[in-house]
């Protein structure tokens, strides 16, 4: 839900002081950053780069060239190599991914085994066109076929041209046939080689590896490759009017060429989308190409053709009138910088992070790939400079069909010109899981108040993640979304006159504040970098300890009442010094005492669904399916369930909704919830249905259910490197009440069978079990609720 990313703490200033302030001083320390990446070149061209992670329990591996469908001889010769290099795959892998986009082709696995995962690149980079013979292309052939299920002609046509090397498209089942092995081993000596690709491994390797890596690499013979062609830039001027497959409405568009991807300001690209898209709700903005150029495609959609002239002038009336003011400052937010930050803490796309950065000679130090979040303040002289002097390419789009439905030009920016999807399938069940024992201590203590603290310091992390969670959720409260409400609204006090400037000081720094209610707990927490970590403490604790609301009722003061510290944990996960935290933690929430502590009434309200109306335009749903308190599903069966479900509705709901899946062992409720495009709101939700339905339904296949399981195992392994990720597993422990530092435990994962996955959707996706809440304006809001077939009327909005 949008409204539930940020919430930023406010401060009164009142008059009286607070010794305790003294204890915070207005510097920020030097933040180290203890993985360090380093990258060399091979004799035969291969550009590697190496991160070491003694926490990491997977290693990651990928392989990159930099080819992609702007290099195509033929429509599908990229996609189609990229499947003959994946078929090489490896019944060790856990997960594996294909990435097929304009400019590249990302092969990525994660494995166990370091060394096999070093020799599967290897034995990719020493392919030959013997590999491609007929049985091999055909299975290609069949695996990109399925691919392109759902995937609109390439919109980037619309936008650079048809006889353009970005307007070509991936391709499509007719040219896929047309491919043969002599085509295949042509372009493939053509363009793959060592010296157009990049390896990078990252994973707890030993002091050994990099000579063991070297020596196999170095084997791998230098081949001759063709000149890679410019990409044209992209020419101003009017277009005729294109007929744009999967568009919802006539749309009026404008392109400005921006930097190629490489250039130094990268960052500002996405700076200047999302500056573009706060002059007017109606527009439509998004970043169309590939690493060798891009363009900014700003669009208006209209109800028929006759209006796209006017839709035209309106968008160069925009940027006119935009074009000599000044931003108020840069749209940037706590987590561009915090997420920068936190990317090489995630196995799953750390390679691809520092592959990016390889390629284009940057640094691969993650604070400084975060600083770029923090420094570069957008400005209208860098639109001015690269985008609005020179003239934009006109486009007047057409939906195919008007009647077919469709999504918006923004929507379709991706999906037309990469391919992101599972590949390798496994053949043999995935063995009992040797899960490597890692040393990460945890403080477990009580504070005198009853206040639980956990702490799980990580010297290799430069954020930390402050959280309190409450035992009190949405299944105790008396009134449907009061719980969220209180967390949402709930601030901070008075902080003293003399604790002003110091308030200010520290609300100039990024942090990400938020807060959740689920059905069994309410979590503040705060997160930031960690050479602030007692600022974070002292945000957190403020808000909680102190905090009042603005709009008061009789409800929320009662439901205040229960947040005390008897009872509830605070969490604190990343780099910070243990010995500092606890006095900060002394200082701040020692003093914290119940004001009238009440006994909790289990007075659950009606299942009505929550909708807040919302006026920025945009459309977030979530459907939270909880399972029963005498449901049979054990954890491990709704684990996997989750991330068939998540495939699944990926594949079904492409272009609609991009979502976002998260089961909670404590609540034992699986949440999916995303933004989503108003237009395709029936369609969502019956695309939504029909898949759950068929989970109880049809038992899953068995290919189905061994890459699921691969792929979470994998993620509940790779997910806790970061310090949100472990102290989000933490939380969970605390809520479920187990043992905080035992291992990672995967055999239920592991245990799950096809008909437990049944029995678990039959328990899980019961209708009745379906709570909904909806953010956006009331038009759409009502759209969604009737859809599901829920009479808005019902609703409880806020």
């Amino acid at each position: 839900m949008k409204r539930l990313a940020l919430v930023v703490v406010s401060v009164v200033v009142g008059c009286h002081d607070d010794p305790r302030f003294e204890t915070l001083h207005e510097t920020v320390r030097v933040t180290g950053d203890s993985l360090h990446a380093e990258t060399f070149t091979l004799g035969n061209g291969l550009r590697v780069a190496l991160l070491r992670d003694p926490r990491a329990a997977i290693a990651s591996i990928d392989l990159r060239f930099e080819v992609g469908v702007g290099d195509d001889d033929k429509p599908g010769l990229a996609l189609m190599v990229g499947e003959l290099l994946a078929g090489h795959g490896s019944d060790a892998e856990l997960t594996s991914r294909l990435e097929v986009d304009l400019d590249r082709t990302d092969l990525a696995s994660t494995m166990f085994d370091l060394d096999g995962a070093m020799e599967l690149a290897a034995q990719r980079l020493e392919t030959t066109c013997d590999a491609f013979d007929p049985y091999a292309l055909d299975e290609a052939r069949e695996r990109a076929t399925a691919t392109l299920s759902g995937i609109p002609p390439s919109l980037t046509a619309a936008v650079w041209g048809a006889d353009h090397p970005y307007g070509r498209g991936i391709g499509d089942p007719h040219a896929l046939a047309a491919i043969t092995t002599d085509d295949a081993c042509a372009h493939f000596t053509k363009h793959y080689g060592p010296s157009s690709a990049t390896l990078v491994v990252t994973g707890a390797f030993d002091d050994n590896f990099e000579r063991r890596l070297r020596a196999r690499f170095e084997r791998i013979a230098k081949t001759r490759l063709a000149p890679r062609e410019a990409v044209p830039a992209l020419q101003p001027g009017t277009s005729a009017r294109i007929a744009v497959w999967g568009l919802a409405k006539p749309t009026a568009a404008i392109a400005y060429a921006m930097p190629a991807l490489d250039a130094a300001d990268e960052v500002m690209a996405e700076l200047a989308m999302r500056e573009v898209q706060t002059w007017d709700k109606s527009l439509h903005v998004a970043l169309v190409g590939g690493r060798r150029g891009r363009a900014l495609v700003i669009a208006l959609e209209g109800d028929s053709a006759s209006q796209l002239p006017k839709l035209r002038d309106k968008l160069l009336e925009l940027v006119a009138n935009h074009y000599n003011l000044q931003s108020d400052g840069s749209p940037n937010t706590p987590e561009d910088a915090l997420d920068a930050a936190q990317a090489f803490d995630d196995p799953f796309t750390r390679g691809g992070e520092l592959a990016d950065l390889v390629v284009a000679g940057r640094s691969l130090d993650r604070l400084t790939r975060a600083k770029a979040w923090t420094d570069l303040a957008l400005s209208f002289h860098w639109l001015r400079l690269h985008v609005f002097d020179v003239k934009p390419r006109e486009l007047a789009l057409l939906p195919t069909d008007a009647r077919a439905g469709g999504v918006s030009l923004d929507a379709l920016a991706d999906p037309a010109s990469a391919i992101d999807r599972a590949v390798a399938a496994p053949h043999t069940p995935v063995a009992a899981v040797p899960v490597r024992a890692i040393s990460r201590p945890i403080t477990d203590y009580m504070l005198a108040n009853g206040l639980r603290v956990v702490l799980a310091p990580d010297p290799a992390s430069s954020v930390v993640d402050v959280r309190l969670v409450e035992p009190i959720g949405s299944r105790d409260e008396p009134a449907p979304g009061l719980a969220m409400q209180a967390a949402l609204e709930l601030e901070a006090a008075d902080a003293g006159w003399d604790a002003n400037e110091k308030v200010d000081w520290y609300d100039k720094r990024l942090s990400l504040q938020d807060a959740v209610a689920t059905p069994s707990r309410t979590r503040f927490r705060v997160v930031g970098f960690s050479a602030l970590a007692d600022w974070h403490l002292w945000a957190l604790a403020f808000r909680v300890t102190t905090g009042r609301f603005e709009h008061a009722t009789a409800a929320l003061a009662r439901w205040k009442a229960h947040f005390v510290p008897a009872g509830a944990t605070l969490i604190v996960a990343g780099g910070f010094d243990p010995t500092q935290i606890r006095t900060s933690i002394e200082t701040w929430f020692a003093p914290w005492r119940a004001l009238d502590a009440k006994p909790i009434v289990h007075a659950r309200g009606p299942g009505k669904p929550v909708v807040e109306l919302g006026d920025d335009g945009a459309l977030a749903i979530e459907l939270g399916y909880r399972l029963d308190d005498d449901a049979k599903t054990t954890a491990g069966a709704a684990i996997v369930l989750a991330a068939i479900a998540q495939q699944r509705l990926a594949d079904a709901t492409r272009g609609m909704i991009d979502a976002t899946f998260s089961y909670d062992a404590g609540d034992r409720r699986l949440a999916i919830a995303g933004n989503v495009d108003p237009s395709t709101v029936a369609q969502l939700v019956a695309a939504i249905d029909r898949e759950l339905d068929a989970l109880r339904d049809t038992p899953v296949q068995e290919l189905e259910l061994e890459r699921a399981k691969r792929t979470v195992i994998a993620e509940r392994l790779g997910g806790v490197l970061g310090a949100s990720g472990r102290a989000h597993e933490l939380e969970e422990r605390v809520a479920a009440g187990t043992r905080l530092d035992a291992p990672t435990d995967v055999g239920g994962i592991e245990a799950a069978s096809a008909d437990d996955l049944r029995a678990a959707a039959g328990e899980l996706f019961a209708r009745g079990n379906r709570a909904v809440a909806v953010h956006g304006s009331k038009a759409d809001s009502d759209r969604v609720l009737t859809a599901l077939g829920i009479d808005p009327a019902t609703a409880l909005r806020r």
